[in-house]
C-alpha cells in the first residue's frame, strides 16, 4: 500500500456534504443521525431532496478523483441515489448501533490500566471480579503490561437500506456507517434506528470484569496464551 501524503480531513467534508445535502426544518421529511452530538464523525442523512447526491460529489470531487480514495480498501464515504437506480415504489432505511469491545494495541494504555489494577483502585461496574488467584499470581509476576487483556467498548453503526416494489424486497443495501451515509430517496421511505446487543450467555462482558476509566469502558481478561503466566496460575491454584 503507498505512503499517502496530504490526507484530506473526510471528518471535515462529511460535515459539510451533512449540511449541504439535506434540510433540517420542521417537516421537511429528511432523517438525520450522527454518533455524536458534541462532536460527530460519521453522520447519516435520507433525504428527499433531488440535488442531494449531485451536491455530495461536487464536494467530494477532488477526494473521488485522488490517489487516497483509490487505495482505500474500505470506503467511508457511501452516496446512493435510489431513484436513479432502482425502479421502486418505498424504502426502508434501517441504522443499528451495535456494541463492540475492541483490542487495545498501544502499549502506554495497557501500561496504565495494568497500573491501576495493581493498586487496587477500580471498581468492576458489572459486579464481576477479577479471580482472586489471578490477581495474586498478577502480583506474583510484578504486574506486568501483558498480564491481561484489554479492550474498550467502541460502537458500530450499519446501515442497511431495503427497496420495496410491488410489496417484495427485490434489492438490500448494506454498508457500515462510515464517515458519511447519504441515501437520496424520492419516493417514500421509512426511517428506523435500533440498537444490538450481544445476547449469547456466555459474551465476555457478563464473564469478565468490566471498568469505567476516564469515561471509557474498558473490559479485562486473563492472558492465558502466556504459557508462564499460565502456569502460575494453574500452580497457585493447587
Amino acid at each position: 500500500m503507498k505512503i499517502i501524503k496530504n490526507k484530506f480531513n473526510l471528518v471535515d467534508l462529511a460535515e459539510q456534504a451533512y449540511y449541504s445535502c439535506g434540510t433540517f426544518l420542521p417537516g421537511s421529511g429528511d432523517q438525520h443521525f450522527t454518533n455524536n452530538e458534541k462532536k460527530p464523525s460519521r453522520f447519516l442523512l435520507v433525504t428527499k431532496q433531488p440535488l442531494a447526491v449531485a451536491t455530495a460529489n461536487h464536494i467530494f470531487e477532488i477526494y473521488f478523483r485522488s490517489e487516497e480514495y483509490e487505495e482505500t480498501t474500505q470506503k467511508k464515504i457511501h452516496l446512493f441515489d435510489l431513484d436513479a437506480n432502482f425502479d421502486y415504489d418505498y424504502s426502508v432505511v434501517k441504522i443499528c448501533k451495535t456494541k463492540k469491545y475492541k483490542a487495545i494495541s498501544k502499549i502506554s494504555t495497557c501500561e496504565k490500566y495494568a497500573r491501576l489494577i495493581e493498586a487496587n483502585e477500580l471498581v468492576a461496574i458489572n459486579n464481576v471480579d477479577i479471580d482472586p488467584v489471578i490477581r495474586e499470581a498478577f502480583q506474583e509476576a510484578f504486574a506486568p503490561r501483558d498480564f491481561f487483556f484489554f479492550k474498550e467498548l467502541k460502537y458500530e453503526y450499519r446501515v442497511s437500506i431495503s427497496i420495496v416494489k410491488d410489496r417484495k424486497v427485490i434489492k438490500t443495501l448494506k454498508c457500515n456507517l462510515g464517515h458519511l451515509t447519504l441515501i437520496q430517496a424520492l419516493k417514500p421511505f421509512d426511517y428506523q434506528e435500533t440498537e444490538s446487543e450481544e445476547i449469547k450467555a456466555t459474551r465476555p462482558s457478563l464473564l469478565n470484569p468490566v471498568y469505567n476509566i476516564d469515561g471509557v469502558d474498558v473490559m479485562v481478561t486473563f492472558n492465558d496464551t502466556n504459557k508462564h503466566y499460565k502456569s502460575l496460575v494453574d500452580m497457585m491454584r493447587i
